[in-house]
């Protein structure tokens, strides 16, 4: 207890730690609420519609994710970038900037749409072998572009400094519309094309209240120039390395969506969810140590980068710790609250937990890498990590069901930790955690 206490407060001692720790505790919030939403989400649909719809609903849900991470090109990050760069600049407008990209992605997203539209049923019956979910496809398709464009939108209040306003509308606008279109609408005749269908125009609306918000004032669309050749050249590597990120950790459910039934894809998400709530935590430090490691490395002080990267990882060790232990222990606990269907779910629970405190013992790792120069690395370390989830997926899944798909989740993880920690003692003399 005096160790954590002692690493605790060395590690608030610095007044610009104070005051990041003081920022990113707002994130911590609005995520909290997030996964608090989430798991609401799978309650109110499982419970209404049984494990089934949801399972659907959830593979729905993963495949706009991921359209989401490639259609968007990686502009997000850019949007950041450059809105901070240029925003003391008299010509600069951040509204233009956003204009212009926004009708990039709209461009780069009209042909990817109608392919899958019209190529639904292949999808379907090829792919996921199920055509009961041509209809789903299709609507996707129809609201995609309001996914992308809500994606745009509130990077933008990131990029502007309105953590507020981004809290709001990822977290709490669009879920408290999705839920309320839930219950009014409730009835026997649900199925998952229409939960499907709620949460499109829930995204929907949610996307002209930000418009309203962000061009609410006098915009003048002509300047400054925009170059769409440099705006791309800086954001595929970012859309690269986000759509490997994400295949990673969404794999499992994609697959089990094609070797599966809807109901294990739903108690397979469900439990993955909440094997991840420690990857809050993760992340949240993420926004804390990001700009600490960043001037410690430009500086080249890195006897301070050292400090930073092992008091940072020791701290996220000794806080998830009772939080998996507490995940392990009350495992069919936590997921009976989804519904009784959901407790064949408990050895996933149990996995995943592992896996997201292997991560938390590790540290920031990747985070790390890229910080210090190491972009590539971390792209070529995602490719190799993506490459084995994905083919022990294919050869455990038939075998072992969803409990197959969380050892490759698990062992996956393994791989990508344990790789970017040998780099990190490669590259620096020293492990994350000791």
């Amino acid at each position: 207890m005096s160790f954590l206490k002692n690493t605790l407060a060395g590690f608030l001692k610095d007044t610009n730690i104070k005051y990041l720790f003081s920022k990113g505790l707002i994130s911590l919030g609005f995520r909290v609420l997030g996964v608090c939403f989430s798991f609401y989400t799978i309650k109110l649909i499982s419970n209404f519609y049984f494990a089934k719809v949801y399972g659907t609903f959830s593979l729905a849900q993963t495949i706009i994710q991921l359209l989401c991470v490639i259609l968007t090109l990686g502009v997000q990050n850019t949007i950041i970038v450059e809105v901070n760069r240029n925003i003391e600049q008299k010509d600069f407008s951040a509204q233009n900037f956003l204009f212009h990209v926004i009708k990039l992605v709209l461009f780069v997203s009209i042909i990817p749409v109608f392919l899958i539209y019209f190529f639904a049923p292949q999808i379907a019956i090829f792919i996921f072998h199920k055509t009961q979910l041509t209809s789903v496809f299709q609507l996707i398709a129809i609201s995609l572009p309001f996914f992308l464009l809500h994606e745009i939108a509130v990077y933008y209040f990131i990029a502007t400094k309105k953590l507020i306003l981004f809290g709001w509308f990822m977290f709490i606008v669009p879920n408290v519309l999705f839920f309320t279109f839930i219950f009014l609408f409730r009835n026997d005749s649900i199925n998952a094309y229409n939960i499907v269908s709620f949460y499109g125009i829930s995204f929907f609306i949610t996307l002209i209240i930000e418009f309203c918000f962000i061009f609410f004032k006098q915009i003048n669309f002509s300047k400054p120039q925009f170059s769409y050749k440099k705006t791309l050249i800086a954001s595929l590597p970012m859309m690269f390395s986000g759509v490997m990120s994400f295949l990673i950790n969404w794999t499992d459910v994609l697959m089990l969506g094609s070797f599966s039934t809807e109901e294990n894809v739903g108690i397979y998400n469900a439990a993955f969810k909440v094997g991840m709530i420690v990857y809050i935590i993760i992340i949240s430090m993420s926004i804390v140590i990001g700009p600490k490691v960043t001037e410690a490395y430009e500086s080249k002080n890195f006897s301070e980068l050292k400090k930073i990267i092992q008091k940072a990882t020791q701290l996220i060790t000794f806080v998830t710790l009772p939080i998996v232990l507490l995940i392990i222990i009350f495992s069919e606990y936590l997921l009976s609250y989804f519904g009784n269907a959901f407790i064949a779910g408990k050895t996933v629970l149990i996995i995943i937990a592992i896996s997201t405190f292997i991560s938390a013992v590790c540290g920031n790792v990747d985070l790390i890498l890229n910080l210090t120069n190491n972009k590539k690395l971390v792209f070529y370390i995602n490719i190799f990590v993506f490459l084995i989830n994905l083919i022990l997926n294919y050869f455990l899944i038939p075998t072992y069901g969803i409990n197959g798909s969380a050892i490759a989740s698990l062992i996956a993880t393994i791989v990508l930790n344990f790789t970017c920690v040998y780099f990190i003692k490669k590259k620096f003399g020293y492990y994350t955690l000791i």
